[in-house]
């Protein structure tokens, strides 16, 4: 016969201790640099507090692919997490695409992410200069 108490028990979950990368300092960095401004809206980020902060660097370059790109500063915009779930549908996209999807917001990043790109792809090619934090509406 089966044990029906202890079929139910269960263990306690223990959370995995994550490493420390150096992203979250990156973040903070690049925080103060913009003002507390996202790059996209200019509207105000989360402060470095909040337990979502960290969703608000995006990179350019995906960290999985250019995993020296990771902690370079050129490679790390601040944006809102509402437009950090937008960036893998627009970095690909058209100056046109954007203006014609009312995206126009995004056009400054993804040159930059295009210029970022051919950079590291033609290492000849100046590094680009990042594009200034738009002012807010």
């Amino acid at each position: 016969m089966l044990n029906r108490k202890k079929e139910l028990q269960r263990t306690a979950f223990k959370p995995k201790k994550r490493e420390a990368t150096g992203e979250l300092a990156l973040f903070i960095r690049l925080y103060a640099k913009q003002e507390g401004r996202c790059m996209v809206s200019g509207l105000k980020l989360l402060p470095p507090e909040h337990p979502e902060f960290y969703k608000q660097g995006s990179h350019c370059l995906p960290k999985g692919a250019y995993p020296e790109w990771r902690l370079r500063e050129e490679n790390v915009v601040m944006i809102l997490p509402s437009f950090h779930d937008e960036w893998p549908f627009v970095k690909e996209k058209d100056d046109e695409f954007l203006q014609r999807n009312r995206a126009e917001s995004w056009i400054p990043i993804v040159t930059y992410f295009r210029a970022l790109r051919e950079h590291v792809y033609t290492p000849s090619k100046p590094l680009p200069k990042k594009p200034q934090v738009p002012m807010s509406p």
